[in-house]
């Protein structure tokens, strides 16, 4: 009967560490996300600045070279759209991709998606420096929540496994 117990109250426990570690690395991820986003901002802006490609040429380029998966994806699918109406490809991607991006992030992605591809270069050109400037201002933010929320949530899936276990006990 110990051995068993001594079971349940191990996978309890591992239970909630998984958890508290779970939630840690959403903080970890989007700051990652994140700084993808900058990147591939950078990207976009020199292409339409400087090569003028089509955007469904500069998104199958960006997809093929973006290393963070959800963000990746996002582009995959931007590629894949047909449709002549960017701005609500671009929107219902944005909210359709799986990520760890808070409502601000989407946001500020979903704004500067208005513009693309319906105004002159320059025009595309300020906007994404204005969105990649948002960005910045997010990546501090996370970065913060980041220091702030890790040790938290890993320390609080440790001592929440043990507090039921001393409950269970």
């Amino acid at each position: 009967m110990g051995i068993i117990k001594t079971f349940f109250l191990a996978i309890i426990f591992g239970l909630a560490v998984y958890i508290g570690n779970s939630k840690a690395n959403q903080y970890i991820n989007r700051l990652k996300e994140l700084i993808s986003i900058k990147s591939v901002l950078n990207i976009l802006e020199n292409k339409i600045k400087f090569t003028q490609s089509p955007l469904q040429e500069i998104f199958k380029q960006i997809a093929e070279n973006c290393s963070e998966k959800n963000i990746k994806k996002i582009f995959q699918l931007l590629e894949k759209e047909q449709d002549k109406n960017l701005h609500r490809n671009w929107e219902n991607t944005i909210n359709k991709i799986e990520s760890n991006l808070n409502y601000e992030d989407k946001k500020i992605l979903i704004d500067m998606g208005k513009i693309l591809g319906t105004t002159d270069v320059e025009g595309q050109v300020s906007n994404i420096k204005i969105a990649n400037s948002f960005i910045d201002k997010q990546i501090e933010n996370a970065e913060k929540e980041k220091e702030k929320n890790v040790k938290l949530f890993r320390t609080l899936g440790i001592v929440s496994g043990l507090g039921i276990i001393i409950i269970l006990i």
